[in-house]
């Protein structure tokens, strides 16, 4: 079975990781992880050549991370990390590989990524050319055992329960604009002033200004 695995780095993806494992034997099922990296931000001229070499930098550990841990449960794993709009690459990317199931999670980062990217698994359920399998986590991360979690396989959009994997001690996330601490790729203060910046711009636009 060709199971396509996307993950956007959030606690849902990692659930979705989790849910592979629980639910597919490794003898059976070949692994395709892959991150979208969407550009289509309103991020200032200054910034995006920067921001486009961070994004494709954290796509790739987040693809390798997961792999790590697939190949350590004994999958045969594929990565990629890929450019453009999340809701067409994975079913793009779900063609081109031919895969049999794509699993996701249901919501991406919190901040301005998620406010940008909408409902990408709904999307990709209603768009996708094979079964979907949407991972939700509950509010309080109630642990579901494999078993239970088996039982909802090769549904088109079935809802699974999983722990939230834990996060690798040592790594720390840093804004990809300013380059400090921060709990999103974007920190609250970055993410204000792009939106500041991109609206003067468009009101600058509209009165024929620039």
């Amino acid at each position: 079975m060709k199971v396509l695995l996307a993950i956007d780095g959030s606690k849902f993806s990692e659930a979705a990781t989790q849910a592979v494992i629980a639910q597919h034997q490794p003898q059976a099922t070949e692994v395709m992880v892959v991150h979208v990296v969407d550009l289509a931000l309103p991020i200032p001229t200054l910034y995006a050549a920067r921001f486009r070499k961070e994004s494709l930098k954290h796509g790739e550990e987040l693809v390798r991370q997961s792999e790590q841990t697939l190949t350590k449960a004994g999958y045969k794993v594929h990565t990629a990390v890929e450019e453009g709009d999340p809701k067409s690459t994975i079913v793009e990317a779900a063609k081109r590989w031919n895969a049999d199931l794509i699993i996701l999670g249901s919501h991406g980062r919190r901040g301005v990524d998620r406010f940008l990217m909408g409902s990408v698994s709904e999307a990709v359920a209603r768009h996708a050319p094979c079964s979907v399998q949407i991972v939700r986590i509950s509010a309080h991360d109630l642990p579901v055992s494999p078993k239970k979690m088996r039982e909802d396989t090769d549904v088109r959009r079935s809802t699974v329960q999983t722990p939230t994997a834990a996060q690798p001690k040592g790594r720390r996330r840093v804004c990809n604009v300013c380059g400090k601490p921060s709990a999103s790729n974007i920190c609250q203060t970055c993410s204000d002033r792009i939106r500041a910046e991109a609206v003067a711009r468009k009101k600058r636009e509209d009165k024929g200004e620039e």
